[in-house]
Parts: structure tokens; sequence; C-alpha cells
């Protein structure tokens, strides 16, 4: 089993950097910081940073060039410049409830994954933005990383310490749910998919990332990293992988930093949301 190492890509800390996204047609690499309500936006060496006022779970780029900030009161549009909501989620969300990891389908549509922010609650759904709002997963535990692959969908509920596979249906539909693997030692959180269909997952509390088989969920490489709660990744480059990692409650000099890590991987086309879906 071969072993990487990551690389330092910034030695800035974040409490609980998540969710990042890469747009092949602008260059701009996204994540927020969850816990801050903080969204950055990376381009070569320009760097802009918003605070949306509200813990903020995902930053999902959309076809039109903005983007789609998952909140804890509501669904954003966001220009760059503005937040301007598009959907409440105070009816649908419990008080101690926010959005966390969400990301677009295939076709356009968001799916979104809510958790609990607040100690001594639990719990929350996966849900499925199409025009209106449907429960797709009832009583997930901490809804963390997504990923497609022709009629399989990927989901990692943490409290559960799986990583789930799916039959994925082109309504949006998912069935005939199945564990693809657990993990032993640490949690898998955010998670993303190379080009030959393997998964490349964050694990929190396990200080690496696994590189799992998409078919039978077995180990094949491992991605070192010099921070504790490492939380996700995407492929910014054919080979290369952007990694996030949570520095909250930690003190380790690179809890919280930002890597990168080149891997004998390629690239899977990555999905953009439609406004057609997101805004009515």
């Amino acid at each position: 089993m071969k072993t990487y190492i990551a690389e330092l890509f910034d030695n800035r800390r974040h409490e609980l950097a998540e969710s990042p996204c890469f747009d092949e047609r602008s260059g701009v690499t996204s994540y927020v910081d969850i816990t801050r309500g903080l969204i950055f936006r990376i381009n070569g060496s320009s760097r802009t940073e918003f605070s949306l006022g509200e813990q903020v779970g995902a930053c999902v780029p959309c076809e039109d060039g903005s983007y789609i900030l998952c909140g804890t009161k509501a669904l954003y549009g966001f220009d760059g410049h503005e937040a301007k909501k598009v959907f409440p989620l105070d009816h649908v969300f419990e008080p101690w409830q926010r959005c966390n990891d969400c990301k677009a389908d295939p076709s356009g549509r968001l799916f979104i994954g809510s958790s609990s922010y607040k100690d001594g609650f639990e719990g929350g759904n996966l849900y499925l933005w199409d025009k209106e709002l449907r429960v797709l997963e009832a009583d997930t535990g901490i809804a963390n990383g997504m990923a497609w692959n022709g009629d399989k969908f990927y989901f990692a509920d943490s409290r559960e310490h799986a990583v789930f596979v799916y039959r994925y249906s082109p309504d949006g539909s998912i069935s005939d749910r199945k564990v693809l693997f657990k993990t032993d030692s640490g949690v898998p959180d955010g998670l993303c998919i190379d080009g030959n269909g393997d998964l490349w997952v964050a694990i929190w509390g396990g200080s690496r990332i696994e590189h799992r088989d998409g078919v039978t969920g077995q180990l094949r490489s491992v991605i070192e990293l010099p921070a504790t709660n490492v939380t996700s990744c995407c492929f910014i480059s054919d080979n290369t992988l952007f990694i996030t990692t949570s520095g909250l409650d930690l003190d380790g000099e690179y809890d919280g930093c930002l890597f990168t890590c080149k891997v004998d991987s390629i690239q899977a086309p990555s999905y953009l949301a439609s406004r057609h879906f997101l805004i009515h």
C-alpha cells in the first residue's frame, strides 16, 4: 500500500475549514470555515474572504459563475460580493441544526446534509433541493462527504463511522443503501471521487486521507498529514488534492491549515449547481 505525505499549502489556521470545491472554468478553489461563517476563494496568489454572519456548511459553485451558500438560517445566492437569501431553512431545521456538507449532483440539483452544531444534540437529514426540499435519508448523524459515479451515490455519515453506497436514479432519488466500508480508527468526513471511480476520504481524528476502491471499499493508499482532524478534499488538477483541516479546540502547529498532495490518479469531472433547480 502506497503512503503519500501532504505538503503545507497555507499555514494560516482555520477553526473548521471544510467543503472545498474547484471550478475548472475559472480555476477558483473555494472552501468555508464553518464555525466562523467565512467563505474563501483562491485563484493563484489571489485570495478573497466573505463573512456570511452565520455558520455555513458549504459554498457550492453554480453554472452561471455564482455560488450557493448553505447556511444555518437559509440557502443564499452569492455573486462574490453579496449574499441574498433564496430559501429559508428556519422552518426546516431545528434551532440546533445547520447545513453541513452540500454538493451539486450530476443534474445540478443540490444535495444538502444537515447536522447539529450544539453539544448535547444529534442528528439531521440528507435532503435534495429540486425546486422543493425533500428528505432523501432521514435521521443521519453527521451528514458528510458525497460523490457520484454513474448510477452510484456515495455518502459518509460520520456518526456511523461509515461510507455508504446507494443506487442513484436520474431523478435524484437514492435507494438500496449498503455499507462500502467502516473505519476502525478515526471518522469518515468529507470526500471526493477520482476519474477511476475511487474515493479519497478525509479521516477526522486520523491525520490522514484514505484512498478507497469505489467498488469494494478496499484501502488502496493513504495520505498522511501533520494535522489531527482532516475534514475534506477535492482535486484541483489531474493529480493534486487540496485538503482542509480543523483547528477547533486543538493547538497543534498545523491543525486548521490547508494542504496539497500529488497522487497517482486522474481528476473526475466536478458538478455545478443549476440555478434552474435552486431558484424559482
